[in-house]
Formats: C-alpha cells, sequence, structure tokens
C-alpha cells in the first residue's frame, strides 16, 4: 500500500509539472507568432495589425506587399522586420517624423526573394532605424535617407551605397560596395563597445559629407586600401583613432579637423595614412588633442593642409623614405611649432603659384628645393637650411628670416614679390617680359647680387648693397629699375645696377668717401626750362633732353667721381663734346663739373674731381655737334588715292624750338623747301604736325629739319613715299633700305622677259649687278644689299631684253634699335 500510495503520488506530481510547461509553452507560443500588417496604418495603431495588440521586442515583422506602415513613435520594437512578404508588388516602411524611432533586435530584409517583390524604406523626414543588420533581398529596393540615422550593433554584411548618418555600435561591418555618407558616421558609442568597419578586403571607399566620430581607441576603421573622402560644404570634424589607406579632402568650402581625444588615450592623436593624401580642395587641419600626422604615400596638396598647431611633432613626414609630395594651383601648406617642410620625400614639386608659410616659433625653412611663395608669418627666427630657388613671392611678415649665408634665387616666369628679406645673396633669373620683381619694402643684400634675367622693381622701395655686397651680371635684361642704395667705405669703385627696364644705364663713382649712396635712372628730360651757368668754360651748349640721373650721398658733405654712361638712346654722336651737366637747384641753371674723361670704348665719360654737389646728372654739349632740341615719339609718310603725300610727325617734348622745315626731292641729292611750321617753343606734351603735297607723280624723298631759337638746327633721316597709282609698272621698297631691295613688276605682256638690274654708287661706280625674269602680271623679287655698300645714295638703271627700262635713286641706310620705333625707318639724331 505504501508503495501503490508513493506511486500515485509520484504519477500525480508529473501531470501538474507537464501541464504548467505545456501551458508557458502555449503563452511563449502566443507572444512570438508573426505580426503581419496587412492594412496601411501606423506602427502603434492595432488594426494595422489586424486589430491584436502593437508588436514587442519579441515578435517577427512582415510587411505585406501593397501595405504601407507609418513609423510614428519613438520607441517601436520588434524582433526582426521583413519589408514584402514574397508577394509581387511594394511594401513600404516610412519613418514620418524626426522623432521616429524602429529598434530591431534583429536582421532588416528590405524586400521578398524574387524580382518583383518590392521594399520601401523611406527615412525623408529623418528618424533612427537601429538594427543588427540590414539585407537586400532579391525584389527591387528603394532607400530614401533623408536626414534619417542608421544604427548598426552587431557584425555584418552592409549593402547599402549611400546613407545620411550611420552608427556602427558594435561588431564589425563589412561594406559591399563604395558608400557615401550625407551626414554624420561614428564608429562605437563609447567605452564597452567595439564597432568597426572594414573595407579591406574589397578596396571599397567611404566618402563622408558630415563628421567622421571614432570613440574607442581599441577598434577603428579596418582599411588596408580603399580611400576616405571628406566632401561636405561646411567644416567637419574628424576624430578618429587607427590607420587609413588614401585620404582625400576635397571641398568646395570649409575645413576638415582631425581631432585626437585627450588622455589616457593618448594613442589616438595619430593619424598614419598607409597609402596617400591628397587635399584636392578646402583644408585639413590637425587640430585640438591630435600631434602627429604620418604619410607612407604620397602627398598632394592642391588645397590647404594646416599643421601649424605648436606641439605636432611630425607634420607629414613620410615614414619610410620615397614616394613625392606636390602642390599644385593655390596649394597652401602651414607648418607651426618648431618643425620644418615635410621629409623623407624622394620628390618635391611645388607650382610657382603654391605656398609654404612658416608660422611656428623657431624654424628651420628647408633648404636645397624650389619654393612656390614663401612666406614667414610669426614671431620668432627662422633659419635657411641651404639654397633655395623661390618661382613666387617671398614674404616676411613677423619675426626674423635668417638666410645665413644661403642664396635665394628667384626663377618665376610672372612678377615675382619680396617683402621683409634681407638677403645675403640673391639671384635674379626670372624670365618674365614684364617687370619680373618688385620690392614691397626696403630690402637689403649683404654679400652678392647676381642679375641673370628680369627687370627687378625698386621704385617704390629701394635696395641696399651693404658695405660688402657685390654686383654681377648687370645687362639690358636684368637690372634695377628705380632706386638701388651703396655703403660704402674705402670702396675705390661702384657701379650702380640701374636702368630704365629696357636699357641698362649704370652710373659709377669713384673715391667716395664714407656714406650710404642712392642712385637712380630716368629716361626722360628733368625740369621745363633750360639755362645754363654763363661762366662755365667750356659752356654747356645744350643737355640732354631724354635722360638724366639722381645721385647723392644720405649724408650731407659726401664727395665722390662720377662717370655717366650713353648708348644707342642717348643719340651721342660727337663724345669729344661731351660734358657732365648738373642741375644747380639753387641757382636754377644746368653747370658743368668741370674737366672730364670719356672712353669711347666703354662708353663713359668721368669727372676728373670729385663732386660735392648732388642733384640730377645728365649728359652736356660744348657744341652744337650733339643737337637734342626735341623729342622725337613718331615721323609717317604715305600716299592717298589723290597722289598726295601725307607726312606726320609727333613730339613728345621741346626745348627752345623755333621752327620745323620740311623739304622734298625726286632724286634724295637735290632738295627743295616744302614748308615750314612754328615749333612749339619748350614743351613738355605731345604735340602733333601734319603737313600735305600734293601731285606727287610716282614717289618723292622728304626729310624733317628742326631748328632752335639761336639757329641751332637737327636733321632727321630721310623717308620715301611711294605714289603707287602714279605708275602700273614698277614699285621699290623698302625706302630706305637696309639689307634688302624688293622690285614688284606688273603688266607684263610676255611669258617670259629678261630682266637686268643695276646699281651705281653716286660716283658712277657698278657696284651690283642682278639677273632676273619676268612672268605675266605681277613679279616680286628681293634683291640683297652687299654689306660692303655704305649708306648713302644709290642709282638703280633697269633693262629688259637689253632696253632701257626704267631709272630711279634709292637710299640705303643700316637701321639702328631705337628705343622709340619710328614708322617708316626714320630715326632721331641727337648728340
Amino acid at each position: 500500500m505504501k508503495t501503490m500510495i508513493t506511486r500515485n503520488d509520484i504519477s500525480y506530481a508529473f501531470r501538474s509539472v507537464f501541464l504548467i510547461f505545456f501551458m508557458l509553452m502555449c503563452v511563449a507560443f502566443l507572444h512570438a507568432a508573426p505580426r503581419i500588417a496587412s492594412v496601411n496604418g501606423d506602427w502603434n495603431n492595432t488594426s494595422t495589425w489586424g486589430g491584436s495588440s502593437i508588436p514587442t521586442s519579441l515578435d517577427d515583422v512582415t510587411i505585406n506587399s501593397g501595405i504601407t506602415v507609418n513609423i510614428n513613435v519613438s520607441d517601436a520594437v520588434c524582433a526582426s522586420l521583413q519589408i514584402n512578404n514574397n508577394v509581387d508588388g511594394t511594401a513600404s516602411v516610412v519613418f514620418t517624423e524626426s522623432t521616429s524611432k524602429l529598434v530591431v533586435l534583429g536582421p532588416v530584409v528590405l524586400s521578398g526573394n524574387t524580382l518583383n517583390r518590392n521594399g520601401t524604406l523611406s527615412m525623408t523626414f529623418g528618424g533612427v532605424l537601429e538594427c543588427n543588420s540590414i539585407s537586400l533581398g532579391s525584389g527591387n529596393v528603394l532607400f530614401s535617407p533623408g536626414s534619417g540615422t542608421l544604427q548598426l550593433n552587431a557584425s555584418n554584411t552592409f549593402p547599402l551605397s549611400f546613407v545620411n548618418n550611420l552608427i556602427v555600435r558594435d561588431g564589425i561591418t563589412t561594406l559591399a560596395s563604395n558608400l557615401t555618407i550625407q551626414g554624420n558616421l561614428i564608429i562605437d558609442l563609447g567605452t564597452g563597445y567595439a564597432g568597426q568597419i572594414d573595407v579591406s578586403s574589397n578596396n571599397y571607399s567611404v566618402t563622408c559629407a558630415g563628421n567622421w566620430y571614432h570613440k574607442n581607441p581599441a577598434d577603428g576603421f579596418i582599411e588596408r586600401s580603399g580611400t576616405v573622402t571628406f566632401n561636405g560644404v561646411s567644416n567637419q570634424i574628424f576624430t578618429s583613432y587607427g590607420s587609413y589607406n588614401n585620404i582625400v579632402i576635397n571641398k568646395s568650402s570649409g575645413s576638415v579637423l582631425f581631432q585626437g581625444w585627450i588622455a589616457p588615450a593618448t594613442v589616438n592623436n595619430i593619424l598614419e595614412i598607409y597609402g596617400n593624401l591628397t587635399i584636392t580642395s578646402g583644408t585639413l587641419r590637425i587640430d585640438n588633442h591630435a600631434t602627429r600626422l604620418s604619410v607612407r604615400g604620397n602627398l598632394s596638396i592642391a588645397g590647404t593642409l594646416d599643421v601649424s598647431k605648436s606641439d605636432i611633432t611630425n607634420p607629414g613626414n613620410r615614414i619610410f623614405a620615397g614616394g613625392s609630395i606636390t602642390m599644385t594651383g593655390n596649394g597652401l601648406l602651414k607648418i607651426g611649432g618648431t618643425n620644418t617642410f615635410p621629409s623623407n620625400y624622394s620628390t618635391i614639386s611645388l607650382s610657382s603659384t603654391s605656398t609654404v608659410e612658416y608660422c611656428g616659433s623657431n624654424q628651420t625653412v628647408r633648404g636645397g628645393i624650389t619654393y612656390g611663395n614663401l612666406y614667414v608669418t610669426t614671431l620668432g627666427t627662422k633659419s635657411l637650411a641651404a639654397n633655395i630657388n623661390v618661382a613666387g613671392n617671398i614674404l616676411v611678415s613677423a619675426g626674423t628670416f635668417n638666410t645665413g649665408i644661403r642664396r635665394i634665387t628667384c626663377n618665376g616666369i610672372a612678377n615675382q614679390t619680396i617683402q621683409g628679406v634681407e638677403f645675403y645673396q640673391c639671384t635674379i633669373n626670372n624670365t618674365s617680359s614684364d617687370i619680373a620683381v618688385t620690392l614691397l619694402s626696403e630690402t637689403t643684400v649683404s654679400n652678392n647680387i647676381t642679375f641673370s634675367q628680369g627687370i627687378l622693381q625698386a621704385t617704390d622701395f629701394s635696395l641696399t648693397l651693404l658695405e660688402n655686397a657685390t654686383v654681377t651680371g648687370a645687362s639690358d635684361q636684368s637690372h634695377v629699375v628705380g632706386t638701388v642704395k651703396k655703403v660704402t667705405n674705402a670702396l675705390s669703385v661702384f657701379t650702380f645696377p640701374i636702368g630704365d627696364g629696357d636699357f641698362y644705364r649704370p652710373i659709377h663713382i669713384q673715391e667716395p668717401t664714407n656714406n650710404t649712396w642712392s642712385a637712380a635712372y630716368f629716361f626722360d628730360g628733368f625740369g621745363n626750362s633750360f639755362s645754363i651757368n654763363q661762366l662755365d668754360n667750356p659752356k654747356i651748349h645744350h643737355v640732354s633732353n631724354v635722360e638724366y640721373w639722381d645721385i647723392s650721398p644720405e649724408t650731407a658733405g659726401g664727395t665722390a667721381k662720377i662717370s655717366l654712361t650713353w648708348n644707342v638712346q642717348s643719340d651721342v654722336l660727337h663724345p669729344e663734346f661731351l660734358l657732365i651737366a648738373h642741375w644747380n637747384s639753387i641757382q636754377n641753371y644746368w653747370e658743368s663739373v668741370g674737366a672730364v674723361t670719356i672712353d669711347e670704348l666703354q662708353m663713359t665719360i668721368t669727372s676728373n674731381e670729385a663732386v660735392s654737389n648732388f642733384s640730377p646728372f645728365t649728359l652736356g654739349s660744348s657744341n652744337d655737334e650733339n643737337p637734342l632740341p626735341i623729342e622725337l615719339v613718331t615721323i609717317d609718310g604715305y600716299c592717298d588715292e589723290k597722289n598726295t603725300v601725307h607726312v606726320k610727325w609727333t613730339t613728345a617734348s621741346e626745348t627752345n624750338n623755333e621752327f620745323f622745315t620740311v623739304y622734298t626731292s625726286f632724286n634724295g641729292t637735290q632738295w627743295d623747301e616744302l614748308i615750314t611750321l612754328r615749333g612749339a617753343g619748350t614743351s613738355k606734351v605731345f604735340t602733333s604736325y601734319h603737313v600735305l603735297d600734293t601731285d606727287v607723280p610716282f614717289y618723292a624723298y622728304y626729310k624733317l629739319v628742326q631748328t632752335d631759337f639761336d639757329g641751332t638746327q637737327q636733321e632727321f633721316d630721310i623717308m620715301s613715299v611711294f605714289c603707287k597709282q602714279a605708275s602700273r609698272e614698277i614699285t621699290i621698297s623698302p625706302l630706305p633700305a637696309s639689307d634688302v631691295l624688293n622690285l614688284q613688276f606688273f603688266n607684263f605682256t610676255q611669258q617670259q622677259q629678261q630682266i637686268k638690274v643695276f646699281m651705281y654708287n653716286q660716283q658712277g661706280t657698278l657696284v651690283q649687278t642682278h639677273n632676273l625674269v619676268s612672268s605675266l602680271n605681277e613679279n616680286l623679287h628681293s634683291i640683297p644689299l652687299s654689306d660692303n655698300m655704305s649708306d648713302g645714295l644709290y642709282i638703280l638703271d633697269i633693262k629688259i631684253d637689253n632696253k632701257p627700262f626704267y631709272t630711279a635713286t634709292f637710299l640705303k641706310k643700316r637701321s639702328v634699335y631705337k628705343k622709340n620705333s619710328y614708322i617708316a625707318d626714320i630715326q632721331k639724331v641727337g648728340f
């Protein structure tokens, strides 16, 4: 009995336990059943779910095809989400509010299992979708990220290529394609999470327009390939730990601020790039707690790389030697602290418009390279390590730029500016056809300045050559326009490297007293009046009205011998009559400095005694053999359709000019006066003249003669004007001729005719013979003129088939380059 009772008690207990377990399983089955949205509606509306309660964290949710469910609450939750129940058509989930939030504890599948079973996920209005993973299914997927946020809480393969905000809280998110993030990226949510993004297996890239936050130094962005691009239109914050392959900054505006994290996580202050760092546009600035930027590939800067933060220990250095650093366009590299230019790059290429700015404390300015623009902008001393080339501008706006014993070469192809620099050695080697280098502040050279190519402009600020400074290579192609100063100390002779931009026009001082001397050259006449010291012997007859020099000591009492120079633009015809004329500003007249020594070979004139009065100097003449009363700009002659010759000329200045006389001739030797015109007297303004010669039968020679009030005359070169309408047989050009005479024949009636050309000098001696063959209509023949033919008038005798055809005269004159290029090869005659 006892055993039986015992058996009965055990059987009853077993049945009770089984009943309780069965009831619990029923409850669990009831709550974990799939929830299906079969009508359109809001998530928190029970009718959406067939009248049952809204889904819980235990429910697997399916949105039927053709149904739209709105996420209109901030606490929607489910175990998994399937958008489309594998039926043709489209199922949709729409986040309707910026505060809408759906937490899916498992996966989200965005479409059905075949092509036409489509799914739509819209976050146009914002909201948050939090899940473990997202997959696309086999149907068509429409994802509208809008201003929404996706959060991934477990390891997954991420299939989307475009999102707004993305949070990778935990696990490894492996990209399945390139990813564009139009908002922010957050990797990890802090301590206790280990989110990572892995692009290492498929070389995918990430583009981010917002901020990039990586908050856990134990995990990070796993990448040994691919590219991260920042392209937002405003400032972006980049806080990260880990290494990257390629980073590209491509922003139309704003900066990317790379920031580290506060200790103790000090290791995350490093940005290490295994590939290339490329700044296409915009700015990358190493900011806040970040202390290091390292590159293993190439560094390219077309925007701005700002490593000016004072505690940066590695401002873009390459980990291993090799690669290249390239700056293009208006790229800017700002280097701060005590750092110098990034090191370990095998190739360095900096465009002439790029800028390297040293803006730290005491820094070494890297040498041995060619900079574009070189800026020194902060206090402290910036010391040049070796010789450099600069193709752009040099600016020192603060602190000290110590050039040591280094040479700086200005080798640009466009205008360069220099401000705040004290040179040891400097070379001007700029190929610009205009002004090559312009001084924007007072500038000194302590050892040597070499002029290779290009003009140095010192009109607003002077160039000072210190006591031991020398000058090398000044020429027409390279010299100073403006003021040059020289510190002298027992100096025997010094040549100021000055000119007007077209011609090198130096002035020399000999045996100067200790002082600082200042000199400048001007291609212009000085003053508006002409008067002389009547007590001079020899007395000045006249002075140059086209050029002068200013030279003087800064401290009163200085003396020196003065040497002036002349060249083709000075119009010196008779050097033996030259004097050095000094403008006496107290007496208001020109005076001679006294006896001079003239070197016709070197084209210099030197005062025999030291000069003690300083102000403008110019060339003077003791004889009327060196007339220079007017500055002729243009002279031109042409024939109109009525066989009327027009002779025109323009003067830029006139001194004591009483009248002009125009003469005409038909053979170049016998002259008749055509007309006399009153001159402008003394004038510093442009004056134009115009005369006519009517009924010219074929061609005529013309010459212009100018006469002073004292009877001194100046005769200009002869020109010839041809009236083509007067002859249909032959024209001769150019007149005067220099090395070639062109003969143009017209209206030949035979297929070929033999032409013989004979040239005689004025003594009747035959100097050249040429045999030509004509053809029908026009014939142009160019006859070279022998170098042995001296300048002068020649007779041209032309025979066709041994019969006289044409006789004329022409003038041969070698062309001489003039600063003012006169039309019709007319050149002024001066000293």
